[in-house]
């Protein structure tokens, strides 16, 4: 795997209500690539090269802005994954 570089920013995707971060999502952005692992008794962990990124978007409803949350919609190239999606996290923007 290639160089990842330093790890930027560490999120735990939350429940919509009071922003509690009781799932077992993890988003992971370094300077170099997005990683999103899921999943308790079985794990999957997903990854994007940041160069593959063409557009990002950011959604704010109403309850996440009552909350604090935000929803970042990322458009890639990648072959897997044509949209990562990163639900109900802090400091979205």
């Amino acid at each position: 795997m290639a160089d990842q570089g330093k790890l930027i920013y560490r999120e735990k995707k939350r429940w919509l209500f009071l922003g509690l971060p009781f799932t077992f999502t993890t988003y992971l952005l370094y300077e170099n690539d997005i990683q999103l692992k899921t999943g308790f008794l079985s794990s999957v962990e997903n990854d994007c090269y940041m160069y593959r990124v063409i557009d990002v978007q950011l959604r704010i409803s109403f309850l996440q802005r009552l909350f604090g949350l935000g929803t970042v919609i990322c458009v890639t190239s990648d072959a897997t994954n044509k949209t990562i999606t990163l639900k109900n996290i802090r400091r979205a923007r």
